[in-house]
């Protein structure tokens, strides 16, 4: 296989805007700093112990289920191009404004309405991907808009790591508003305004009592999706402090991890994914492979090793199924999805993850300071194979 020659066939035939939508992401995720390190922000800037951090996630987690349904919403009545601008835009400005919250009470409120916002602009994005791209290239461009997220995630959390070492966490949050603001501009100047065509209220009412009440193996694979979803969220928030606390990594160390990550996805995703899709392998089948690598990945933490094996098996484990499971999880969510109602099947596709985001960090960080890291990673890799079970089940029923 001709990896050069893969990758270029793999970057063939994608429309300008899909470009400039991934692009966009570029700039944002390139300013991505904060997150990773939000439980070290807490922990180290206010004081915060575990148990104390993990309420404080079940509220970014609330925000963001919030977000992503409202986000949904939002599409189907007014359109993805306005929903990006303003979301992109406003998250902007609170992050500026975040560092001055103090108080367990308004950090709060503060990491709520912060995710709320940030988050309506995922089902707008998702939706741009099918209205920009035709059903041929929607992987394609999934996946593109997934490299350009992770090439910016490679640089951010790296930077981040030097930063908030140099400067204090206080500047991650300045740096992550002003990407947001850029990519809010280059959306307005740069994207041409489309939308998907409008139907009669009636057959949009219609379509969505079809989502909500007749689409039962939609639902079944959104179950399986929050369950992938519970445990991969782990990856920003109680990994970061496992590295901190258990194995002694400074941030800077932590940074360059989990932009390895990034990188690695930066190389590998859009040849790999264009192979399987011209291979023409089942989605499903290939969202299970993913999600049994992950399990591997978590469950190295527990084998009788040296601690730099066990990062390097970790990091390319996890990696590897990220890129097999994420990008065909979008892809399947919106071939199943009717475009009348396209924002509201990308919407619940990101509610599964906003509700991970409610009780992962909180569950897992709740087990950590109970039973020990230890338990948790077991935990987690079973919890995986369990959805790789169900993902073959499903697999059987598509046949």
């Amino acid at each position: 296989m001709n990896l050069v020659k893969l990758y270029k066939d793999s970057l063939s035939g994608l429309p300008r805007p899909i470009w400039i939508l991934s692009l966009i992401m570029l700039i944002n995720r390139s300013g991505a700093m904060v997150l990773p390190f939000m439980s070290l922000y807490l922990h180290k800037s206010h004081g915060y112990e575990l148990s104390e951090i993990g309420l404080i996630m079940i509220c970014l987690g609330l925000g963001s289920m919030t977000g992503n349904y409202i986000g949904g919403k939002l599409v189907d009545r007014f359109g993805q191009y306005y929903v990006q601008i303003l979301s992109l835009f406003f998250t902007g400005i609170i992050f500026i404004g975040f560092p001055m919250l103090e108080g367990i009470a308004e950090l709060m409120l503060g990491v709520f309405v912060l995710t709320l916002v940030a988050d309506t602009l995922r089902p707008a994005n998702m939706a741009a991907i099918a209205i920009y791209g035709s059903p041929e290239i929607q992987t394609r461009a999934v996946s593109l808009n997934r490299l350009a997220i992770n090439l910016g995630f490679s640089i951010g959390p790296a930077t981040a790591g030097i930063l908030a070492g140099k400067y204090g966490y206080e500047f991650l949050f300045y740096i992550d508003g002003a990407t947001c603001l850029l990519a809010s501009l280059c959306v307005y100047f740069l994207l041409p305004k489309k939308e998907e065509r409008k139907s009669k209220s009636i057959e949009r009412k219609k379509a969505n009592k079809e989502i909500l009440y007749k689409d039962r193996r939609y639902h079944y694979f959104l179950l399986l999706i929050f369950l992938v979803a519970f445990c991969f969220v782990q990856f920003f928030h109680t990994i970061p402090m496992y590295w901190e606390k258990g194995l002694g990594l400074s941030e800077a160390q932590i940074g360059n991890l989990l932009g390895v990550n990034g990188f690695i996805i930066f190389l590998l995703e859009m040849p790999l994914i264009h192979y399987l899709v011209t291979k023409g392998i089942n989605k499903l089948y290939v969202i299970k492979i993913g999600v049994v690598l992950m399990a591997l990945g978590f469950f190295s933490f527990v084998i009788p090793i040296p601690m730099i094996l066990v990062l390097v098996l970790f990091t390319i484990l996890l990696t590897i199924g990220e890129i097999l499971a994420l990008p065909f999880q979008v892809s399947y969510a919106l071939e199943r999805a009717d475009p009348i109602i396209r924002g509201n099947y990308m919407g619940w596709y990101g509610l599964m993850w906003s509700i991970a985001q409610v009780v992962g960090p909180a569950t897992g960080f709740f087990v950590a300071d109970n039973f020990g890291f230890a338990i948790l990673w077991i935990a987690i890799s079973v919890i995986l194979l369990l959805a790789s079970l169900g993902l073959s089940i499903l697999q059987k029923f598509e046949n």
